[in-house]
């Protein structure tokens, strides 16, 4: 689910790394057909010690007829909460909820904060103080993933004035380098080399594809009806879990065994827990709008499954 998100407020940073907004902004589409209302939560990421989990938060304060809705900014951006639904807090203020992603270490996380990347320090569940570093500034970067080693961070950007570039850079934002040209959310193997992004074909669809860090050969693992997209490797390397048709799917890394896991869900991102057992992704409520986009966990298999953040009112 897509939304777009009309923004009426300047975003200045400020010395804690929050940013400074209006109240809240309304966005109203101006038509009545299509109508698709905004995901609360999307893009979690869970921590390697399986406790928290961080997403971005859009904190939708009313919504009315034909897609019209108003999202409260300073309670908009990066969230982080316990892995059993509690302590729910934000821990860094965006225009845009925010993609973030924890180092392997669970020490840093890296999370783009429109129009840049930016990557800090944390304890418990609160950013360490003169931690928060501006990792890019030219062009649009978004989509952060660490390399197993935590030097690396594969990211999208348009700096070479291209549409969706996959770069890497040092976690230090030094050394850009160019991975490959065209593919979006990439994500890199938690156990080496390969990154698995999302590319859009001629005919309109987008498909699940792995490639290296060096970007020479790449190879198509999904042939979806529909677009298949966030794809994310499994805590071994041996999966791949994606969004399709509003679905999540699983299917081993050479794109053998596609498994439908849980149907109704808001294709904004997904991520597995770090022993490979459960994926947290974000689900659809057309009943009760307020609770649209909520994040949810359910067990590989399908079989179990339980709201981890609440409705916004």
């Amino acid at each position: 689910m897509k939304t777009k998100i009309a923004l009426l407020c300047i975003a200045l940073p400020v010395i804690s790394g929050f940013f400074a907004c209006s109240d809240s902004t309304i966005y109203d589409p101006g038509y009545s057909l299509d109508i698709v209302y905004p995901a609360i939560d999307r893009y979690p990421a869970w921590s390697p010690d399986g406790s928290r989990i961080i997403f971005g938060h859009l904190h939708v304060t009313d919504i009315g007829e034909e897609g019209a809705y108003q999202f409260d900014h300073d309670r908009t951006g990066l969230w982080i909460v316990n892995a059993d639904g509690t302590g729910a807090r934000l821990l860094l203020k965006a225009r845009y909820p925010s993609q973030g992603e924890w180092s392997h270490d669970g020490k840093r996380i890296a999370a783009s904060v429109f129009p840049d990347i930016w990557a800090f320090e944390i304890s418990g569940n609160l950013i360490e103080l003169g931690s928060l570093k501006q990792l890019t500034s030219k062009g649009k970067n978004f989509s952060p993933s660490w390399s197993p080693d935590g030097i690396w961070i594969a990211y999208n950007t348009t700096a070479a004035g291209r549409l969706h570039d996959i770069n890497r850079m040092r976690w230090d934002g030094k050394d850009k380098r160019l991975i490959r040209i065209g593919g979006i959310y990439p994500h890199w193997s938690p156990v080496d080399d390969r990154i698995t992004f999302e590319w859009w074909q001629t005919h309109g669809g987008s498909e699940v594809y792995i490639t290296y860090v060096e970007g020479l050969d790449y190879t198509q693992i999904t042939s979806m009806p529909n677009c298949a997209m966030f794809p994310k490797f499994s805590p071994d390397g041996s999966r791949i879990a994606f969004i399709s048709d509003w679905a999540v799917w699983i299917v081993d890394a050479d794109g053998s065994n596609l498994t439908l896991v849980t149907e109704g869900v808001v294709g904004e991102g997904l991520a597995w827990s770090p022993d490979g057992t459960y994926i947290v992704f974000s689900k659809e409520d057309t009943e009760n709008l307020y609770n649209n986009g909520t994040l949810w966990i359910t067990d590989v298999r399908g079989s179990s499954l339980r709201q981890l953040t609440l409705p916004t009112r």
